[in-house]
């Protein structure tokens, strides 16, 4: 009758181990999952706002320290780092594309 009352004992320990880290692994999922989409949703606002910026003047190449200053006026907070943003490399001036060169070099060495 003992042996059974600890057999039984061992195995409600094992399931009631088993119950909490069950509970703990899906609690962390839970919390991953939420902080996620906050951060999707944060990012995608943040897209939104400069794609308004940018929006304003259609017509109008920004300066990059102009539109630096926009951005810093708008978003103290975050650091947000404007650059250049070529399509093609035609598009590209010379010293651009050789700068890019030389940094990726120094990234590769």
């Amino acid at each position: 009758m003992k042996k059974k009352n600890n057999k039984l004992r061992i195995e409600l320990k094992y399931v009631l181990i088993l119950l909490i880290l069950l509970f703990t692994i899906v609690t962390i999922f839970f919390v991953v999952f939420q902080l996620w989409q906050r951060y999707k949703k944060n990012i995608s606002k943040i897209k939104n706002n400069l794609q308004n910026i940018l929006n304003n003047k259609p017509n109008f190449k920004w300066d990059i320290n102009k539109l630096q200053k926009k951005v810093n006026n708008n978003w103290e907070s975050i650091q947000i780092t404007v650059k250049l943003f070529f399509t093609s490399n035609e598009e590209k001036p010379n010293y651009f594309v050789n700068n890019y060169m030389r940094i990726f070099k120094r990234q590769i060495w």
